[in-house]
């Protein structure tokens, strides 16, 4: 009776590994200015100029039509399965990734499909701009979620920390180099 409540006990818990890894790739790449103005710079503002465009459009003519709400929904829900698709690859082709994230990052693109099916079928085939409108901003939230946290432990976005490089570095390590040629 004892080994089976020991049993039960030394099995992991996935689900609390999954929320801590989760958090843990929400709140690391905070911490790293290239990652953040990356985000920022190319993802949000030049990657979503197509959002800009009603917007700034609208802003100059100093009127709000109806085509144009059109327009920035459209650009909107295109945009987030792009971006959801992107962050899902680019997850998806990292090496030793967890099973429990990778199908969390093809629920959550599937979601972002769904969103902009319907935002598309409210605001294009429909012609309700406003009824669009949520699944349309819910689907673009979610799919920059999607790329913060798929590209959280992307090197080439981080800083390199290399704690150990005052005192030599790793002893252990094979040194990097090569020696054919030398005689």
């Amino acid at each position: 009776m004892n080994n089976v409540s020991d049993n039960v006990q030394a099995q992991p818990n996935h689900w609390q590994e999954f929320w801590e890894t989760l958090k843990e790739r929400v709140r690391v790449p905070r911490k790293h200015p290239t990652f953040v103005m990356y985000f920022v710079g190319i993802i949000i503002i030049l990657g979503g100029f197509g959002l800009l465009e009603p917007v700034v459009s609208s802003v100059m003519f100093g009127k709000w039509p109806e085509i144009e709400w059109v327009r920035l929904i459209s650009a909107c829900y295109t945009y987030s399965v792009a971006i959801a698709a992107t962050a899902a690859v680019d997850l998806i082709l990292s090496l030793n990734q967890r099973k429990f994230l990778l199908m969390f990052f093809l629920l959550c693109c599937l979601a972002v499909v769904l969103c902009a099916i319907f935002a598309a079928i409210l605001g294009t085939f429909r012609g309700n701009a406003t009824a669009a409108a949520f699944p349309s901003v819910l689907g673009y939230a979610l799919a920059l979620f999607l790329w913060w946290v798929g590209n959280a432990n992307n090197p080439n976005l981080l800083e390199p920390v290399k704690p150990d490089a005052p005192t030599g570095g790793d002893v252990h390590a094979n040194p990097s180099g090569d020696l054919s040629g030398f005689t």
